[in-house]
């Protein structure tokens, strides 16, 4: 009977002991676990940090291009305005060129005909220097004839007469007397009126020179005025040509500026997307914890390629307002604007009029697998539905669960903010298929309402 008691109490103490290690290595592996998260969050941690710095970097590299591609379009601009001055410059100074040669031509005519007007003067001149001579010879033969017949004394029609040797030549005499005397009257009388011509029409001559002379001066006044503002145009389309040249000097430099700048971008385009890789991996592996951890129950799938809740009538909307929308959608984005897509593994639900401190709630009944800060998540909870599914809640600002609660379905969990990676107030609500091992499009279960 003895024998049987302590062989009764030996099985109860083996069962004890059996029973203290099991629950000394749940507590442990559960350490282990928590640990292990806890690196990997850290890890996670780590990554983001230095992600965040290149982000930094590049949106501080970002805003200094932006900054040289101002400047380039100011000097642009400036470039453009002085090209518009020179060609409004050039096409003056092409005016007053062709003004120029116009008033050149009017002035070699007015030189031409003032040369001319100078060889009909000079030949008025000459012919009136010719008629002078010849009037003086005219009346120097006069005066030579008038000498002899004083000298020979007076001389009568009487002494004619008796000088004569009959009345004919008597006749003759007289008569060739008179016409000698009327010829030299006539003679002279006839130069002085072609002097006279002559005089008059060498003082037209100078008249209409003189009206020319004054044209040419007015002329060439005109040349020089235009003259004068050819030189200014001149000189003010060789300044702006020559600001020009420095803003064009200014503009290379900017380019090179920018192209410097362009080439450490994409370096720091290279380092976020390394960094976004090595996120990837940091992320996949607390993925891998979630489908540990995760009740391994697989769903059906339904007829559009999603996988069909099991729980009830279907996930519940996670933020129970009528005014939401959806500010970004599950898929490939360009979070960064770097060029580099990145599976955005969930949608963003905000509501109008504001988001911040809006209830959050499970869609489905579950155990709260993790809540805590992520950051890149922020304030986030993961619920297992115990089907397979397990939904995420990213950015809130207040957690109202803890791990290992049981959730039901509708039951507030945490409010909206903009905790970790977040530039405003929203809810990321994911939801992940542990039979797929991935996330999947969270609008196959659930509908906003």
């Amino acid at each position: 009977m003895m024998k049987n008691n302590v062989s009764a109490f030996v099985k109860a103490v083996s069962l004890a002991v059996c029973a203290a290690l099991i629950l000394s290595a749940s507590a442990v592996f559960r350490a282990q676990a928590e640990k292990t998260l806890d690196q990997m969050q850290s890890e996670l941690d780590s990554i983001n940090a230095a992600l965040s710095q290149k982000q930094d970097d590049y949106d501080s590299l970002n805003a200094q291009i932006g900054e040289q591609k101002s400047r380039l379009g100011a000097l642009n601009s400036q470039i453009s305005n002085m090209d518009a001055q020179l060609d409004s410059l050039n096409a003056k100074i092409r005016i007053l060129n062709g003004q120029l040669l116009e008033l050149n031509k009017q002035i070699e005519k007015l030189e031409s005909e003032i040369n001319v007007l100078n060889d009909r003067i000079q030949q008025a001149l000459d012919q009136i220097a010719e008629k002078e001579r010849q009037i003086e010879a005219t009346k120097q033969l006069l005066l030579e004839r008038l000498r002899a017949t004083y000298i020979a004394g007076n001389s009568t029609e009487l002494e004619v007469l008796l000088s004569s040797n009959d009345l004919s030549s008597f006749l003759t005499r007289s008569e060739l007397l008179q016409r000698v005397a009327e010829n030299d009257d006539r003679l002279i009388r006839q130069l002085e009126k072609e002097q006279k011509e002559l005089s008059e029409l060498t003082r037209a001559l100078a008249a209409d020179k003189a009206e020319l002379v004054a044209k040419k001066e007015k002329v060439e006044q005109e040349r020089t005025s235009v003259i004068v503002k050819q030189s200014e145009l001149q000189t003010s389309a060789d300044a702006v040509h020559k600001k020009q040249n420095e803003i064009e000097a200014k503009r290379n430099e900017v380019n090179k500026i920018l192209a410097t700048l362009d080439t450490n971008s994409e370096e720091y385009r290279r380092q976020i997307a390394f960094y976004e890789s090595q996120r990837e991996k940091a992320d996949s592996a607390i993925e891998a914890y979630i489908r540990a951890h995760a009740t391994t129950t697989v769903p059906s799938t339904n007829e559009d390629g999603g996988t069909a809740p099991q729980t009830g009538d279907g996930m519940a909307w996670p933020v129970p307002y009528n005014n939401c929308y959806i500010s970004s959608y599950f898929g490939y984005r360009d979070l960064y604007n770097t060029g580099n897509y990145r599976l955005h593994k969930g949608i963003d639900i905000c509501v109008s009029g504001g988001s911040n401190g809006k209830k959050i709630v499970a869609a489905d009944g579950g155990t709260v697998m993790i809540a805590g800060y992520h950051s890149s998540y922020g304030n986030y909870v993961t619920i297992d539905h115990g089907n397979g599914l397990v939904t995420l809640y990213a950015h809130a600002s207040v957690l109202t669960v803890s791990a290992g609660d049981h959730v039901e379905k509708g039951q507030k969990i945490a409010e909206i903010g903009s905790t970790g990676d977040s530039t405003g107030p929203h809810l990321h609500f994911g939801v992940y298929d542990n039979a797929s091992g991935q996330f999947v499009n969270p609008l196959n279960y659930v509908s906003m309402p």
